[in-house]
Parts: C-alpha cells; structure tokens; sequence
C-alpha cells in the first residue's frame, strides 16, 4: 500500500515536471522556434504517457480539410504526417462530431470502434494503431483541431492523467500558434502599410518622436537623389538637409512641437491646419539646380493608445500650378477688357453671393449701372418664388465646385420683374478653395413666356399620353422613334430616351405567329393590317428582355397642315394577360362542361357494358355446356366407328341433349352475340362523339363539318336532355365546310344545349310543361352559315337579356353557375370567328340562339 502511494506521488511529480517543462518551452519562444517546440512537446508527451505516437491535426481556414502539421514518433514507429494532409473533415462525422461537442476521445482498441465510425476504423487500421487517444484543440470556442496519441505496437489504456495532459498542452500549443499568427498579420500589416506609403506619388517620409527618419518613399528618392538606407534612423533634421541644404524646421517639426508653429519663422507661407495636421507652401532657391515652389502636408501618428509616436509629411512640387496660376491672373485681366464688352452681364461674386463685379451690359438690359449693385447680394434682386432654388443652385456650385445652370426672375431698376438665364462656374483661390463664382446671365423672358405656352401643351399631351394605358409611338416617315409613352415603355422595355431615333424594327420586334420567324418590316406589317386606325388581329411582340408579349394595334398617319404625310403614330396594346385569362375562362368552362356530362357518359356507357357483360357471362356458360355436349357426341362417334352402338349410349346422348337444353342454346346464343355487337357499337358511336368533339389535336382554325360536330355534342350530351326534353337536329346535309377552331364551336354548341336543358328543367319545375324540345337546325346562308338552336325552357326576361354576355352574369342560382358559358360563347362567335351571335325570347317561353359564322378565312 504505502509502495503504491510513492508510485503515485512520483507518477504525479514527472506529470507535473513534463507540464512545467512544456509550458516553459512556449515562454517567450520566438516565432520561427514554436513548430520545434511543437515538436519537442509532443516527444515529452510521447514519452511520458508511453504512446508511440503524438500528434497535431489543425483545421485549414477553409473549415473543410485538415492536416497532420506535427509529429513525434517512438523509435521504430514509422511517421504518417507526410500521407495525412488535405484529409475532408466531412470524411470523419463521428470523430469530428464528438470534438466539435468538446468531447475526448479515448479508444483502448481501435477494433472495438461503433459501426457509425467506420471511415475512422478504416484510417486507423490503416496506420496498424491499436489504440487511440484525442481531445479537442479549441480557440475563441470553436474547433481548430485535435491532439492525439497512438499505440500501435500493443493495445494501451489511456489514464486521466494522460488526457489532462493533453488537453493542458493542447491550450498551451494553439495559444502559441495564434501568437504567431498575430505577429504575422502584424508585419504583414506593417508591410502593407509601408508598401502603400512607398507608392505613394507625393515626396513623403516619416519620423519618430525624436525626430528620427524611420520611413522615406521612392518619391522621397527621386526628389532629393538620397537614398532610404542613408538617411533612416537619422535625427536632427537631416531630412530638411537633403531638401533645403540647411537643418531649418520642416512641417514634421513643427506638427511634433508643443508650441504654436509660427510659419513665418520656419520659412513657410500660407500656413494653415487642416484636419489635424498642417498645410503650406515654401520657396526652395536651388532643388537640383532649380528654383521651385514647394506644398507641403503634415500630421502627427498616434498609437491605438491615442499617444504620439511621430509624424508624416507629404511634399509636392507646384511650381508650375503657380506658373499657371501666374498666367491665369494675366488672362483674367484681358478676360475682364471683353466682358465689360459684351451683350451677356457678366457678374463675379464671392463665396456668400456678394456683387463684386458687374459688367456694363446690366445698364442695357437691366437698367442698373454697374457701381450701383456691387457690394449687394445677388439675391436682393431675386423674385421670393425663386429665391430657394437659385440659393440651392448657387451652394451645389460652391460645395461641388461644378458648373451649374439656373432660371430665376430679376427685378430690373424699373420694379418689373425679368427672366434671367444664369450659367455659374465657381472660382477657386490659389490655394485650392473656392472663393466665388462668376456668372454670365441673359433676359428670356420672351423666350420664357414662348416656351411656358409650349410646356403648357407639350404638359396636356404628356399626361394624356402617360395616362392611357395603351401604349403609343410615333415616328417619322422613315419609322425612326420620336416619341415612346409610359405604358409604350413598360410593354417593350425601352425607356424614351433609348428608344428615341431608333428605327421602328428595333424596339417594335414581332413574329409570325405560325412560323415564329421574325418581322424584317413591322411598319409595313402594321400599315398593311392595323391602317386606318382599326385594330389588326394580335401578333407576337419580343420586348428588350426577351420576353413575349400578345399585342393588339392601329396606327394612323400624321399630317401636316397642308395635308402631307409626316409620320406615324401606333398605338398599342398588351393583351398578354387577357389572353391568358380567356384561356384560363375557355378551360374552366370546358372543364366545367366535361363535369356535368361525365355523369351522363358514365351511365351511357355503363348501361350497354353492362348487358355486354351479361351476355358475355351468359356466353361463357353456354360454351361449357356446348362443349360437354359435343364431348357426348365424340363418344357417340367413336362407338359407330366400332360398330358397337347401343341403346343405351343413345339414350345417354339424348338426355344430355335435354339436360343442356341444346335446342334453346341455338336459339339463344345468336341474339346475344347480335345484343353485344349493337352494345360495343353504341360504346364506340359515344367515344367517336367524344374525339369529334373535343379535338385535342386540333388548335388551330382548319375546314370543320358543323353537322358533324353538332352531332357529337349531341351525342355526349344525351344523359343532360334526355330526361326533360326531345332534341330534334335540322342538319342541312349539303352545308359546306366552315374555316373554324372545331373544338371551340363544338364548346359553344355543347353550353347551348346544357343551358337548353336546364331552362326546360327549371320549366318542368315549375309545372309550366311535362316534358320540353330542343330544335339545332343549319343552314348555308351566302358566305356565311347559320346554327339555330331552340328551347322551349322558361325563356329571358327582356329587361337583362341584353346582359346575357357579360362576363360572370348569370340567371341562376348561386353553386350552379359561372357566369361565363355565354361570355366565352360571344368571344368565340364574335372576337375569334368573325361572327355573330343573338339570342331571342319573349321572357316567359323559350329561348332561341342564331349564330353566324364565315365559311371561309377571316380575311375573305
């Protein structure tokens, strides 16, 4: 027991011995020595613990792989950290899983691992290790990676001490790292700054507290032919040497000193602060043989303390900005001799609006001599309404220092007011900032009142043109773009400004609707089917995007006013969306159609399946039985064939006849094959009906047999009349093929006929009739046909028949009606045939439609 305790406390005293020595390592340890250190911990770990292996695995900053970045391995192991980088950390869901929760990971035998490990046995046993032990490396709270041993010679048990160890050396190797990798963003920092500095164009170069050179830029180079290596590290105002040729204060010195800086005495002019430093300029008699004026900027560094830890100064040469500026003063002067000459005013102010100049010509125009208005504000003389917007325009110009055009009224010496056109440009001093402006105005007040009256109707025709909803474009004779309205822009996706001097085919692009091929010559196309101002039929519209849009359009000519053609105007409309929701109307309404006549097909299909199927059964039997018969009969055969025949067989013979009742079977079995034949026929007549009707393949107009399709509708509609009404067809036989879509006629056939039926319903109801009649009747009529369809229902009062048509108007009640059978019925009579459609009725009895269709194209 007590040989037990001393094994312990001195198991305790190497544990903490190899922590002490680990956490040592790292004091202090220089950058490029941690990976060694590293190293050396990971051997004092090894060795302690008796593992043949130690590692660190760190994630890569990417989060999605991680590499073995160091390695200790007992002699004789072989190492793995050259084939363990780049390895996918989704490879590893378990392991990284129980890391990520902060989880150690101790496995005494590497085979023993859960099925959900498998990717980690499999790496394992890769590397022959029997046993494993891990705990988590993290920073700030999130896994950067993971600390491990390995046993691959013997399996080994790892003791809590061994994993605290772990994890204690664990904190202590990515604290180090980090350090490291702060010192690197430091410098790399420090680099990048330093690089920035060094580009600069300006002369700059940077001293310490002390006065000391610790930066000097390539221009800083250039500039004095010194070079960086000869000058860093000096104090005393060498860098006033290299510039000046005498050790006089320079804007470091004085942004550094702890006094006021007084310009005059460190030889500089125009001294000013700004933004924390100091601006000015100085005279250099001899820089490289040359006399140059020198602008300087200098402020002061501070630490992330707020302490000072140098300063910066910036260096330009601006002798030939002072040259210029020199000529410029030369050029105002002859500048002033030709305005106090010319027709405009010409008037300068300062920085607060303040007359300082006033050219002869405000006498003519204005009636003021010019010494009577400088000295006042430009604004005095400004009408109150105008009075923002000429002070905005004027604070734009002097903030931007940017040219600016404004209109205001002036008051002239008379009292009256004129209007003025004023073009301002702001004057800067020879420092750079903006002492004024000078304006060079004009009176149009003619011009004004001209172009208000203009404005007021150019104003009239935009609003209507930009209220409408369709959209309108006009042209030149050309088909060049003048105009694009609102409602124009938003259906082809050119703004105005764009489209404007574009020819016609580039904004307006359109396809044919049959070949999709584009249009080379919209105008034409247009003028051919839309002239006059009647809309053509609709055409497909690309806009800028690429989108396709249905498109109505009329375009009309415009005129001079001696009658000449000028140019064009379309006017346009997208109809995409209506489009959509007739077809979205046409399906709901066919749809609806199909769902009260599914019922009725259903039962006139079921009712002959059903004595099909009897028939069928009832075949079935007989051919069992026939069989039997005949199988006596076989017998009966090959007994007479031996010569053996007796009276017996004969009588079995006789009385299978009887039991089968054969002679009933012959008579019998004939009317039923005849039944199911005339059954499958009326089958095959309803879906014949049903294909004729809808034609699914059929979407486009083509030559349709009327009769045809009215008999069909007829047909799959039975189970609807056939319970309250006769349906009588009067089909001209010789009525000619109709140019049509077939499948929308045989729709509009199909909701007379339910309508039909239902009135005469609604008729039997109310005891008015036992039983009614529906008449479809055709004729050819010229170029036309006429479909008659009759009922002798409750009729329509005539107060609301002539609302019949509209969209979601309905006599009925509510659940038993859309509103939209008729309203579709008259686009597709109307809108898309060409036709037309009238109902009649007396209001009490009976109802009749006539419709009208073309024969032939709608273009005939």
């Amino acid at each position: 027991m007590h040989k037990r305790v001393e094994e312990e406390l001195k198991y305790q005293v190497q544990l903490e011995r190899v922590i002490a020595t680990i956490s040592t390592k790292f004091v202090n340890c220089p950058a490029k020595e941690i990976d060694m250190a590293i190293n050396q911990a990971l051997q004092s770990i090894g060795e302690f613990v008796g593992a043949d292996r130690s590692y660190v695995f760190l994630i890569n900053d990417d989060g999605k792989t991680m590499d073995n970045t160091h390695e200790w391995c007992a002699e004789g192991i072989e190492p793995e950290i050259d084939r363990l980088k780049g390895l996918p950390v989704k490879a590893f869901p378990w392991w990284m899983g129980k890391l990520k929760r902060g989880r150690n990971i101790c496995i005494p035998s590497v085979a023993d691992l859960p099925p959900e490990a498998g990717a980690e046995k499999e790496l394992l046993e890769m590397q022959s290790i029997q046993s494993v032990g891990v705990v988590p490396i993290t920073y700030a709270g999130s896994l950067v990676g993971f600390l491990g041993l390995d046993a691959v010679r013997e399996k080994k048990q790892w003791t809590p001490e061994a994993v605290m160890l772990l994890r204690i050396a664990g904190e202590v190797i990515i604290s180090a790292l980090e350090r490291r990798r702060a010192q690197e963003a430091l410098k790399a920092t420090r680099q990048y700054l330093a690089d920035i500095i060094d580009s600069l164009p300006d002369a700059t170069f940077v001293v310490d507290n002390e006065g000391r050179v610790v930066f000097w830029n390539r221009a800083m180079e250039e500039v004095t032919g010194i070079k960086a290596e000869s000058i860093l590290g000096k104090g005393e105002r060498e860098y006033a040497m290299a510039i000046y040729g005498t050790r006089r204060p320079m804007l470091v010195d004085l942004v550094l000193a702890s006094e006021e800086p007084e310009g005059k005495e460190a030889g500089y002019v125009l001294l000013t602060s700004c933004r924390g430093g100091l601006v000015a300029e100085t005279q250099v008699l001899n820089l490289h043989g040359r006399e140059v004026v020198l602008w300087g900027k200098a402020t002061a560094l501070y630490d992330a303390a707020g302490n000072p830890v140098g300063a910066i100064e910036s260096i330009r040469d601006i002798t030939e900005r002072k040259r210029m500026e020199m000529v410029l003063r030369e050029n105002e002067a002859r500048l002033r001799e030709i305005t106090d000459n010319m027709l405009d005013m010409i008037t300068r102010t300062d920085r607060s609006g303040s007359i300082l100049y006033a050219s002869p010509s405000h006498k003519s125009v204005l009636g003021y001599e010019p010494e009577d208005i400088v000295g006042r504000s430009a604004f005095d003389f400004i009408h109150p309404e105008d009075i923002n917007d000429a002070v905005k325009a004027f604070c734009t110009g002097m903030n931007t220092v940017s040219p600016g055009k404004v209109e205001y009224r002036f008051r002239d010496a008379n009292g009256d007011y004129r209007w003025m056109e004023a073009v301002g440009n702001p004057l800067q001093d020879d420092s750079g900032r903006v002492a004024g402006a000078v304006f060079a105005s004009r009176d149009i007040t003619e011009r004004r009142q001209i172009g208000e009256t203009l404005a007021a109707e150019k104003e009239r025709l935009a609003v209507t043109l930009a209220s409408i909803g369709d959209g309108v474009i006009t042209t030149d004779t050309k088909g060049t773009i003048v105009m694009l309205n609102r409602a124009g822009e938003e259906i082809t996706g050119w703004t105005q400004e764009e489209a404007r001097g574009r020819l016609l085919v580039e904004v307006i692009k359109i396809t044919d609707e049959k070949t999709q091929k584009w249009e080379q010559n919209p105008l034409q196309r247009l003028l051919k089917n839309g002239k006059n101002g009647k809309r053509q039929d609709t055409v497909t519209l690309v806009a800028r995007d690429g989108s396709r849009k249905i498109i109505t359009s009329s375009i009309n000519p415009i005129t001079d006013e001696s009658g000449g053609n000028i140019g064009f105007v379309l006017v346009f409309t997208d109809v995409t969306e209506r489009k959509k929701l007739e077809a979205r109307s046409v399906l709901s309404q066919k749809l609806e159609a199909i769902g009260q006549l599914a019922a009725g097909i259903a039962h006139e299909i079921n009712t002959p399946m059903q004595y099909i199927g009897d028939n069928v059964r009832f075949l079935q039997q007989a051919f069992e039985d026939i069989r039997e018969y005949l199988n006596s009969c076989q017998k009966f055969l090959a007994r007479a064939e031996q010569g053996t025949i007796s009276a017996d067989l004969i009588n079995q013979v006789t009385q299978t006849s009887d039991a089968l009742e054969v002679d009933y079977l012959l008579d019998e079995i004939p009317e039923a094959i005849e039944q199911s034949l005339d059954g499958i026929e009326r089958v095959n007549k309803l879906i014949l009906a049903m294909k004729d009707f809808s034609h699914p393949r059929i979407k486009d107009r083509a030559w349709a047999d009327i009769n045809r399709g009215i008999e069909g509708t007829v047909t799959i509609s039975r189970n609807e009349w056939k319970y309250v009404a006769d349906l009588t067809p009067d089909l001209d036989p010789q009525l000619p093929l109709v140019y049509c879509v077939a499948d929308e006629i045989n729709q509009v056939i199909l909701n007379m006929i339910i309508n039909a039926s239902h009135a005469i319903k609604e008729a039997i109801d109310r005891g008015l009739c036992a039983r009614g009649k529906i008449t479809i009747s055709t004729r050819a009529e010229g170029r036309f046909i006429k479909i008659v369809i009759s009922d002798t229902g409750i009729g329509i009062p005539r107060t609301i028949i002539h609302r019949i048509y509209d969209p979601f108007f309905t006599t009925k009640e509510v659940g038993k009606g859309t509103g939209q059978g008729l309203a579709i019925a008259h686009d597709i009579i109307v809108n898309k045939h060409n036709g037309s459609i009238e109902a009649s009725s007396d209001g009490k009895r009976g109802t009749t439609f006539t419709i009208y269709l073309p024969v032939g194209h709608l273009s005939e």
